[in-house]
C-alpha cells in the first residue's frame, strides 16, 4: 500500500524561504559592493556550498510511504529506508506533538521535512521521517529504536501496518 507524505504549509514555507536566504546570502558581498565581492570564493564558492545545502537537504527529504508483507519502505527522492514488519513492534498514533521541546540532535526541522535524529523529554531519542507539523505515527522496534512518521493518512496506515 502506498501512503502519501504531502508537505504543510508551514513546511512548503520554511523550505522557500530558506532556499530565498541561501542564494540572497550567496550574493550579499556583490550586492553590498565589497571589495572581496569579485573573489573567486565569493563568485563561486559561496553559491555552491549553498547548492549542496539545498541538494542534501532534497537528498534525505521523504517523498511517501510503502507497506507490502515484509517491509515498511520510506521513499526518499534517491534512497529508501526499510524496516522490516517483523522487527516491528508497535505502532501507534501519537497525539503530541514530538517536536514540542524536542533537540533536532542532526537533520532539518523545516527544510523539505523535518528528519533526521531528535530528542525530547518524553520519547528520549527518535527518529522522525515527516513531512508535516500532524500525523504523527510512532514505530518502536525490537531494538528499541523509535521511528515517527507522518503519513496523509495516519489511522489506515496504522491499521495497514499492525
Amino acid at each position: 500500500m502506498n501512503f502519501r507524505a504531502s508537505q504543510d504549509t508551514k513546511t512548503q514555507v520554511i523550505t522557500a524561504i530558506v532556499i530565498l536566504a541561501l542564494f540572497a546570502a550567496a550574493y550579499l558581498p556583490t550586492w553590498l559592493g565589497s571589495d572581496d565581492a569579485t573573489h573567486p570564493f565569493v563568485i563561486m564558492g559561496i553559491p555552491l556550498i549553498n547548492l549542496a545545502i539545498i541538494v542534501a537537504a532534497y537528498y534525505f527529504s521523504v517523498r511517501g510511504y510503502y507497506i507490502d508483507k515484509e517491509e515498511l519502505i520510506i521513499g526518499r527522492p534517491f534512497s529508501e529506508v526499510k524496516i522490516l514488519r517483523s522487527d516491528i513492534v508497535k505502532v501507534e498514533l501519537l497525539s503530541e506533538d514530538p517536536l514540542k521541546n524536542a533537540m533536532r540532535l542532526m537533520g532539518s526541522s523545516g527544510m523539505f521535512g523535518y528528519y533526521g535524529s531528535f530528542s525530547n523529554p518524553i520519547l528520549k531519542n527518535f527518529t522522525m521521517y515527516g513531512t508535516q507539523t500532524q500525523n504523527y505515527v510512532l514505530i518502536m522496534t525490537l531494538s528499541g529504536k523509535k521511528i515517527i512518521v507522518t503519513p496523509d493518512e495516519a489511522e489506515e496506515f496504522v491499521r495497514a501496518l499492525k
